[in-house]
């Protein structure tokens, strides 16, 4: 069995993290042979180099081009796996302008949001040989099936996680003078892109309305921690200036050893709308962090609200100051769901998601011949 694994990413977020542990995962198995499509320098590009018996092509930033190069390597592929909507786009555009041979499709689905109905929208989910459309959480399924109806099957593959060791406290130490924090400080963070979908304004409020509620001696330790970058970085900027809490609320910016750095924070904060899973829940529960997020969406596939983590069900900024003042001033309540939340990872493991895939590459094969 032959896989053409497509991704035509220059980040790194949670969906090539995926990438990289499903082809990790399915080279144990000596029956499936993998090449992966990516862009050139991309972190996903040297990730997948150290990674031994697995090819690389690299795609341009031209996405013609990248075309090009696919139309030129697919009739060696018994399935193309598309990981994001651009590669499939990819794969949209050597079809039907470039004339490529047809192989059985299947994509991941990691967004909520739909592509707005134009030409290329409505080709790329009539193609005839899309053979199956994996979604990443419950809300993600329900949307596509809107779109698809019953004429593709979909396939719920929830996010994985490899859980690590958890860093020990020298490690969080370092962490924390990077920061510029010592160990007295409670530090409370949000993690992602810095666009309006992840709405990091949201955070600043609450940071905000935590400082102007809690008790003096709690509110000198408070620091809000805002990981990432984007187009809204600015505006994020500014409403820390407005409110007044520069001294406690800093952009952090992109933060390479995040993975390990998650440990050094007592609190995880989420304010995306609509966000389709949330691979970041994954990394806090392995390291014991507690979480606190919005009711929507796919979050809620991971986080259940009192068990795993706290749910806030609207935009509700002192409701979120609550909680999170909770699980700062409750220990037992912090451990209890700290202990849950960890346990829970068992419905997320690797060797899962690959199997749940490789299964339906096979059952697609089937089909087809």
């Amino acid at each position: 069995m032959k896989i053409a694994h497509l991704s035509n990413q220059t980040s790194w977020g949670g969906g090539e993290k995926q990438l990289v542990y499903l082809v990790e995962a399915l080279k144990t198995d000596k029956s499936v042979a993998q090449s992966v499509f990516c862009r050139q320098n991309s972190k996903l590009h040297s990730c997948l180099k150290k990674i031994q018996e697995i090819e690389i092509v690299e795609l341009s930033s031209s996405r013609l081009r990248s075309s090009w190069i696919l139309r030129r390597h697919l009739e060696r592929f018994d399935l193309v796996h598309a990981h994001d909507s651009s590669s499939h786009s990819l794969v949209l555009i050597a079809q039907y302008l470039l004339a490529a041979p047809q192989r059985p499709l299947l994509i991941h689905r990691r967004v909520i949001h739909c592509s707005p109905p134009w030409w290329g929208a409505k080709k790329k989910y009539c193609m005839p040989n899309l053979a199956a459309i994996f979604c990443v959480s419950s809300s993600v399924l329900d949307s596509m099936r809107i779109v698809v109806g019953s004429q593709t099957p979909l396939r719920l593959v929830p996010s994985a996680i490899r859980p690590t060791k958890i860093a020990d406290s020298a490690t969080i130490k370092e962490h924390r003078k990077s920061w510029r924090l010592s160990s007295q400080h409670l530090v409370i963070a949000s993690i992602g892109a810095l666009t309006a979908q992840k709405c990091q304004l949201d955070f600043v409020a609450i940071a905000a309305q935590l400082l102007a509620t809690a008790p003096h001696k709690l509110r000198n330790k408070l620091r809000f921690l805002i990981f990432g970058e984007g187009p809204m970085r600015t505006k994020i900027a500014a409403s820390i200036r407005s409110f007044g809490i520069d001294k406690f609320c800093k952009l952090m910016g992109f933060y390479p050893e995040l993975g390990s750095g998650i440990a050094a924070i007592d609190c995880l904060v989420s304010t995306a709308r609509n966000e389709a899973l949330g691979n970041i829940f994954l990394e806090a529960f392995a390291a014991n962090v507690p979480v606190v997020a919005y009711a929507s969406g796919g979050i809620g596939d991971l986080v259940v609200d009192n068990r795993t983590g706290f749910l806030i069900p609207s935009r509700n900024p002192s409701l979120y100051a609550q909680r999170i003042l909770q699980l700062l001033t409750e220990p037992e309540t912090r451990k209890s769901l700290c202990h849950t939340a960890y346990a829970h990872l068992a419905n997320f493991q690797v060797d899962t998601m690959a199997k749940t895939v490789k299964d339906t590459y096979r059952a697609v094969l089937e089909q087809g011949s």
